[in-house]
């Protein structure tokens, strides 16, 4: 009784992230080597894309620019390009957001989206992906000295960019 009055209390509070599955310990891991990888100047070939970069306001926009990067190695042994990491920053007028996909073996294991709004506050999702599928999410809101976890399916994912769609970009370069 004690424990079931504990646990409605708990989900009264507010939302908490549920537990990570063993392969986001994985992923970590994997991040950590590609990020490790991107500091050394001759590990990864980089290939950038760099959408308004005069600063040419856009009609009933603003401020628009967009830049992405891809991080990319060549697999001697088998002759291939090999995506590893991909990131997005881009000015909207008024506020910011950027994107990170991590990828192993030509699929998306990672996402990270963060939206800075004009008023500063800055809310992030992370999605964690296995076999196609998504195996974890977290999505929290920041302002000043304090963190708001949210479900992410609430926010949802609109304004993530499709990993698949940027892998096509990659290969057509």
């Amino acid at each position: 009784m004690i424990i079931s009055l504990l646990i409605a209390l708990c989900l009264i509070a507010g939302y908490t992230v549920p537990p990570e599955p063993p392969e986001v310990l994985e992923i970590r891991e994997h991040y950590s080597d590609v990020k490790e990888l991107m500091e050394d100047e001759y590990a990864l070939y980089r290939t950038d894309i760099d959408i308004n970069s005069t600063n040419v306001p856009y009609p009933a926009v603003g401020n628009y620019r967009e830049q992405i990067s891809f991080y990319w190695f060549l697999d001697e042994e088998y002759g291939t390009y090999e995506l590893l990491f991909v990131t997005i920053s881009a000015e909207h007028a008024a506020h910011a957001d950027y994107t990170e996909i991590l990828y192993n073996k030509g699929e998306a294991v990672f996402t990270l989206y963060s939206f800075v709004y004009s008023d500063g506050v800055l809310e992030e999702s992370r999605r964690w992906f296995s076999g196609g599928e998504e195996i974890h999410a977290t999505c929290c809101i920041i302002s000043g000295d304090t963190t708001e976890y949210l479900s992410p399916s609430e926010r949802g994912n609109n304004f993530i960019r499709d990993p698949e769609k940027l892998m096509e970009v990659f290969n057509m370069l």
